[in-house]
């Protein structure tokens, strides 16, 4: 057997990289297959949705995404079905931390620069990452941050454009997606991320956080 990133194993001709081939795609891409991939990022946490992070076949006259890269799920993240979510900025592990809950999200958000000019109680990994954002312009101006528990949370796309990323939101639930998320519970996530996986990030937290965004996306779609 082949292990391996999953681009390994799909091929494909089209290239979302290319000038204009990310567009093209929103518009050909099989809307029941898009909506299953958008909630996909939403309940377990693929927040990195740039066109880099995707795939595109042509089967049977369709034109369907594949997910791939989809490692960055193991960072904790919070946000409202709807929204670009804020995530930890490094991974998750329990002796880099102390997240026991995930946070409100707070009344006022920032920019690096401007949370830079208060007395900051995180880690020097984090601090850094700010005084690095802050000396980029762009960067600066379309991402935003709070502090809870005494971690770094960033909204990576806080200027949201279609072009440069997926909004995980679809205006319908799929019956299949339906089905699946009914049956989704902490056990079935149990055999999804085994034991190995509390060793590099927040187990019982992340858990459970899936859980409460598969709730979410039940009850807006039930509304």
């Amino acid at each position: 057997d082949q292990t391996g990133s999953l681009q390994l194993f799909v091929k494909t001709d089209i290239d979302l990289l290319q000038n204009g081939a990310f567009h093209s795609f929103l518009q050909r891409v099989d809307q029941e297959e898009f909506a299953l991939l958008k909630i996909f990022y939403f309940v377990f946490g693929q927040w990195d949705t740039s066109p880099g992070n995707l795939l595109s076949i042509e089967r049977e006259n369709k034109i369907l995404p594949v997910c791939i890269d989809n490692g960055t799920i193991k960072y904790l993240q919070v946000g409202p079905y709807g929204t670009m979510p804020f995530v930890v900025v490094s991974p998750y592990s329990p002796t880099r931390s102390t997240i026991t809950h995930l946070p409100n999200l707070p009344d006022k958000i920032y920019r690096a620069s401007e949370l830079l000019q208060s007395n900051l109680d995180i880690s020097h990994d984090a601090l850094r990452h700010l005084r690095k954002v802050a000396e980029k312009p762009y960067s600066n101006e379309h991402r935003r941050f709070f502090i809870a528990q005494k971690v770094l949370w960033c909204q990576y796309h806080h200027n949201y454009q279609e072009e440069d990323a997926i909004l995980p939101f679809s205006d319908f639930l799929p019956n299949k997606a339906r089905e699946g998320l009914e049956k989704l519970d902490l056990e079935r996530l149990k055999t999804i991320f085994n034991k190995d996986a509390q060793k590099r990030f927040a187990y019982d937290v992340y858990l459970n956080a899936i859980l409460q965004r598969r709730d979410q996306v039940l009850a807006h779609h039930t509304a």
